[in-house]
């Protein structure tokens, strides 16, 4: 039920013989059973260093208590004994501004130093402090302290945490604390302090309630993402290392009528499949010959149909003919007509008698022959078809870490702006309707659990994020170093897209809106460097 917090004042004289003030202040908050027993350990061999005013509690006896502890000097201001300082009963507040005068000399201690006004003079903290305590006198409650540390000047640039609890709370050992400027602001280093402190900057998560009495069961979620194992060189058909590389084919060729484009385009998609993860870009081109097809009849969606189209075309022709006949036929056909203008109907000679049902198949079919779905967006969408952000719009939520995602939901409007010359208007979860929606790509910042226009699409999407644990194909993902980019369809209009960006903890919400995100369904990034991804 002991209560125990502190400002710093201004540094009082070393004394060599003491101990430190980790050592006393966790002494007394871990022995201290009353307000005498704090000050106790608190005082008993004080080096000096680190000079505190502290705020003390008792949630047992209802007292509270103020301990200004220089080096020789201290002053205790206590409820029990009604010492109030500057008339303001029943209330207490620190804010690195010393109060008695005997303390305050004793860190002036030269008289013949240079001249200065010694005793002490409210500072623009204290005058706050004390306009609100005339404001809210007999109403000081937590609502009160969550106000109190919304409030300039006494939330500054350097207000990095916030912790509130109330007798009730501490009685049963429970405390709300806010990790980063608790007026949900951020603080952005400069280049010099990220050098100096190796630090990303400190994102606002809001307030969460501590509790010593409640043990979560955490044993699905991972700590920490575990290493990525050193595996040797994937076996792939048709890329099976160096020794293999004869199998590819080399050369260009032309299309003679706008019906062959599938040719020429779909062969020189899939050879660049070859180079990369090909079942992930074979995953990609079904993707965007969903979403070329769902866009306007123009020159692009069509290339684009025929491209991905041709490349799966290719690709099924491979699997029937086997790897040896189809590097074959790919070498010796592009060999004999590189540079030339050539039709799908030679090709298909080339193939042979066997293979042209399935050529009938592909080219007849209006869609993909046997198609199972599947996605129809990939995550680098919007940043591949700027024209895309003409209808975007950024959905940051508010239900936790309103800061961060709010900060994260800005800086990637303005990357975009500098990107793409294109102001992507911001909104909040709770501002959005179903008309906004249906009408735009959404991009939604931050997990289901923060953001409520997300959750209420969470299972409409398919995705699969429980608070801060979020699971692709079967794996959980729980270390609060990871963040999720996730592409979907929007479920009022197929035409529209929807991209989640969500970190398990703010820093790496923020961090997703700086990075590209490929064209993956999905990438999984740890302390913003991209770890997985795929479909």
């Amino acid at each position: 039920g002991v209560v125990l917090t502190e400002t710093t004042i201004r540094q009082s004289p070393f004394n060599i013989e003491g101990t430190p003030v980790a050592y006393r202040a966790r002494k007394s908050i871990q022995y201290g059973d009353s307000i005498d027993k704090v000050v106790e350990y608190l005082g008993t061999k004080n080096n000096g260093l680190y000079t505190n005013e502290w705020l003390i509690a008792d949630a047992r006896t209802n007292e509270i208590a103020m301990y200004e502890l220089g080096t020789y000097k201290t002053r205790l201001y206590r409820s029990s004994k009604n010492d109030w300082f500057g008339g303001t009963e029943g209330f207490y507040w620190g804010d690195n501004n010393t109060k008695d005068l005997q303390v305050r000399l004793e860190l002036q201690p030269d008289p013949k130093g240079s001249p200065a006004h010694v005793p002490y003079v409210a500072s623009e903290r204290d005058l706050m402090w004390q306009n609100l305590y005339e404001k809210y006198r007999g109403q000081i409650d937590e609502h009160f302290a969550f106000n109190a540390f919304h409030t300039a000047p006494l939330v500054t640039a350097t207000s990095m945490d916030a912790k509130v609890v109330t007798a009730e709370m501490a009685r049963n050992q429970m405390v709300w604390a806010s990790f980063g400027k608790p007026n949900q602001r951020e603080w952005v280093p400069t280049e010099r302090q990220k050098a100096e402190f190796e630090n990303d900057g400190i994102y606002a998560g809001g307030y969460r309630l501590f509790s010593a009495m409640f043990k979560p069961d955490l044993s699905h979620v991972t700590a920490e993402p575990p290493a990525a194992p050193q595996e040797a060189p994937v076996a792939r058909p048709g890329r099976r290392g160096a020794a293999d590389t004869n199998k590819y084919w080399s050369g260009w060729i032309l299309p003679a009528t706008p019906d062959d484009t599938w040719l020429s385009a779909g062969t020189a998609a899939y050879y660049q499949a070859l180079q990369a993860d090909t079942d992930n870009q074979l995953a990609r081109f079904r993707a965007g010959f969903h979403s070329a097809s769902l866009g306007d009849n123009n020159e692009m969606h069509r290339f684009e149909q025929a491209s991905y189209k041709g490349a799966l075309l290719v690709h099924a022709l491979r699997q029937d003919m086997g790897d040896d006949k189809f590097f074959a036929l790919m070498k010796s056909f592009f060999a004999a007509n590189t540079a030339k203008a050539v039709t799908a109907a030679q090709f298909r000679e080339a193939a042979g008698a066997k293979e042209q049902p399935l050529f009938d198949k592909w080219l007849s079919a209006q869609g993909l022959p046997d198609d199972k779905g599947g996605p129809i967006y990939v995550a680098g969408d919007l940043h591949r078809m700027s024209s895309r952000l003409k209808h975007t719009m950024i959905v940051y939520g508010t239900v936790e870490e309103a800061g961060a995602n709010r900060y994260a939901a800005e800086q990637l409007q303005l990357h975009m702006l500098d990107w793409y010359e294109e102001q992507v208007p911001v909104r909040k979860d709770f501002g959005v309707t179903d008309a906004d929606l249906r009408a735009h790509d959404v991009v939604f910042i931050g997990r289901p659990a923060t953001n409520s226009a997300l959750a209420a699409w969470k299972d409409k999407l398919s995705l699969h994020y429980d608070e801060g644990v979020f699971t692709i194909n079967g794996k959980d993902h729980g270390s609060e170093k990871e963040s999720l980019a996730f592409a979907a369809t929007n479920p009022l209009d197929q035409k529209h897209l929807v991209l989640v960006l969500a970190g398990n903890s703010p820093l790496e919400t923020v961090r997703l809106a700086s990075v590209p995100f490929g064209n993956t369904q999905y990438a999984i990034f740890t302390t913003g460097k991209k770890t997985a991804s795929g479909f």
